[in-house]
């Protein structure tokens, strides 16, 4: 999925969900879960990637209802996977980052004009895994 900084990327998105009230990117709630990239096939990087997507969206669904991205996973009400931790790392105004760990497993996400968490990411919007 592409960046929610272009505009024209958030029309769509209002279009779709048939309101075109003054929407600001960062107003914008994600329709469909952030791209992976570098994730391995192994089983243990499934429970990671999906509970990154669980904090994508829930932080797209705060930023709304808060105009500014939460900076504590408990603000969300995302329960990570057993096993799996959780960190935000970053949560404010400019956007979020977000690490999962499970073992020697991690993915990380980051959202908005905010430094990437780790340097395996390659793109904003996006759940990237270590190799």
């Amino acid at each position: 999925m592409k960046s929610l900084r272009n505009p024209r990327n958030v029309f769509v998105l209002a279009v779709a969900f048939g309101s075109l009230t003054s929407c600001t990117p960062r107003q914008a709630i994600v329709a469909s879960d952030p791209p992976t990239r570098g994730a391995r096939t192994g089983v243990g990087d499934g429970p990671l990637i999906h509970d990154l997507q669980r904090v994508y969206h829930a932080q797209a669904s705060f930023l709304e209802a808060n105009g500014i991205y939460a900076d504590q996973l408990a603000s969300l009400n995302v329960t990570p996977t057993e096993g799996v931790r959780i960190d935000i790392i970053q949560g404010d105004r400019n956007g979020f980052s977000a690490i999962a760990r499970s073992g020697d497993f991690e993915c990380a996400v980051y959202e908005g004009n905010v430094r990437a968490p780790r340097t395996y990411l390659t793109a904003v919007s996006e759940v990237g895994c270590r190799p």
